[in-house]
């Protein structure tokens, strides 16, 4: 219980003085049940505060900034999901890029336009939530290693490209 006695007068003062940087938390105000490991997701721009956390109670948190666990290289709970690099965009048929240069600080999230091409004679229709959220994923593992962590809107809008070899890009 001292662990958590601690812990929650953490989380009190990080959620009065700094309110955006706490995602998922135990409640402060329910004691009972509170055994460590207490899972805490922050912010992806909260690095420094998850040291802090780190420093402070270890193992008795399980800390992940953004969607990456903390201390980078500690498994997470369920291993994220990844996918094979083959088989996502095939550049024969497919073209994906950014409509102009894009830089983006660790831990913010970027909008940005997206350039796709349809080389194929179908009409190619992407489905999406109003948006396409992107995973940086290390092409020598497959392994996620970033991407958008939170919430979104999981409403159907489809955006289509129509169908012509060496057509115009369409910008999403």
């Amino acid at each position: 219980m001292a662990a958590w006695d601690e812990l929650k007068a953490v989380l009190l003062r990080l959620r009065d003085e700094q309110p955006d940087v706490l995602m998922q938390y135990p409640m402060p105000e329910v004691d009972e049940g509170r055994v460590p490991p207490f899972a805490i997701t922050l912010a992806p721009w909260a690095a420094a505060t998850a040291e802090e956390l780190h420093q402070q109670f270890g193992d008795d948190v399980e800390l992940t900034v953004g969607a990456l666990p903390y201390p980078p290289g500690r498994q997470p709970p369920s291993p994220p999901a990844t996918a094979p690099l083959s088989g996502l965009l095939d550049p024969q048929e497919i073209t994906a890029e950014l409509d102009g240069p894009a830089v983006v600080r660790s831990g913010h999230t970027l909008r940005h336009g997206l350039l796709v091409g349809n080389l194929t004679r179908q009409d190619l229709t992407i489905a999406t939530n109003g948006q396409v959220t992107a995973v940086v994923v290390d092409p020598r593992t497959g392994q996620a290693v970033g991407g958008f962590a939170g919430f979104q809107t999981l409403a159907g809008v489809f955006f289509r490209v129509a169908a012509t070899v060496g057509s115009p890009r369409s910008c999403l």
